[in-house]
């Protein structure tokens, strides 16, 4: 074992106002990622990113010169013992929270840093460890790009079948006129008996993806039978949109679910297929985040998305629409569970070499 003070530089972050330029050579990180460029640099390229506030446990490795902020430190391997990426994947692996003592937002300090222990083999042996992480994440990249472009295909599916719905214009119907709409349960739901046993899953926003249509199958909360009279239950098929924080990510309910007060959700009616209806209003995401009331948290009330319009189309036209979608997502199905597959081998090596 040996510590990072004898494998490692770390590099402070300082404010980039001095060398900020919108052209500059140099991207500047922070801890979650590029936040502008500069025209100079502090940390050399292969260096990996960690975090001193805030965002202190997703290292990033930058294969590029940069600027880091003075939220993040840089880690820089000495490449005669270490090399950068192995640096990176072991950081990756590292649990970074059981330094934290601060009691508000998460900090690092250097010298906490620096008494951190790794375990170095010879640099072949860990030459041949990067390369067969770095082999499983181009899979793992090209399975996610598969995963996006089908999502892509859908998308533009609907438009060639029924335009831009956010532009056309009539005919137009209410969110209103398409079913019922409802906001999810308040906080007076988290009363503990009503989560005794996991009978109704219970839907939050974190649940549904930020793009695209989530058909949501697997939460991690519920609700027993017991607190089925105080919940607003919604039955399989109703179509959710995030409405507090997060707002217009888009979901359809898997079966006899519940949700937070966080979504609004709407119970199509028989002129309404629900997966076209999904997909439409994943057109109105940007709509939605304009019409939010955000002085501190974006919030759209129940009174304002019931008054959102979206154009009307035949049902057959929407059924149609519905049987594409049906066959592209067992594509999609197909995908994921060969991402799966790979993710899963990929976090079995990284315990394997890093514990």
């Amino acid at each position: 074992m040996m510590l990072f003070a004898d494998v490692l530089e770390i590099k402070n972050g300082r404010n980039q106002r001095a060398v900020e330029n919108p052209n500059g050579a140099y991207p500047i990180y922070g801890s979650g990622g590029v936040m502008g460029y500069a025209d100079d640099f502090i940390c050399q390229a292969q260096t990996v990113v960690v975090g001193r506030k805030g965002n202190i446990n997703k290292p990033l490795f930058v294969d590029v010169p940069f600027w880091n902020v003075d939220t993040a430190f840089g880690l820089e391997a000495k490449r005669n013992i270490l090399l950068p990426k192995y640096l990176y994947y072991f950081c990756l692996r590292y649990d970074f929270e059981r330094l934290n003592k601060a009691v508000t937002i998460p900090s690092l300090t250097k010298a906490d840093l620096l008494k951190i222990e790794i375990e170095l083999p010879k640099l072949s042996v860990q030459a041949d460890i990067v390369s067969r992480l770095e082999s499983i994440e181009r899979v793992i990249s090209i399975r996610q790009r598969q995963f996006r472009a089908l999502d892509t295909l859908i998308k533009a599916r609907f438009v060639e079948m029924f335009g831009d719905p956010v532009s056309k214009q009539e005919p137009k119907e209410k969110l209103s006129e398409t079913g019922k709409v409802y906001t999810g349960n308040t906080p007076s739901m988290k009363i503990p008996e009503y989560y005794e046993s996991d009978d109704i899953p219970f839907i939050k926003p974190g649940d549904i993806a930020e793009s695209g249509v989530t058909i949501v199958q697997h939460v991690g909360a519920f609700i027993s039978e017991k607190g089925r009279d105080a919940a607003r239950v919604m039955p399989k098929g109703s179509v959710l949109v995030t409405c507090i924080g997060t707002i217009g990510k888009v979901g359809i309910a898997a079966q006899e679910s519940c949700c937070n007060q966080q979504i609004n959700f709407i119970i199509p009616n028989d002129r309404y297929n629900p997966i076209y209806l999904a997909h439409c209003l994943s057109f109105f995401k940007d709509a939605l985040e304009d019409m939010a009331n955000a002085p501190v948290v974006p919030i759209i009330n129940k009174s304002q998305f019931s008054a959102l319009e979206i154009p009307t189309v035949s049902k057959i036209e929407q059924d149609s629409f519905a049987f594409f979608v049906s066959q592209v997502d067992k594509s999609k199905v197909a995908v994921k569970e060969a991402l799966d597959k790979v993710q899963l081998l990929f976090d079995s090596l990284m315990q394997k070499y890093f514990g």
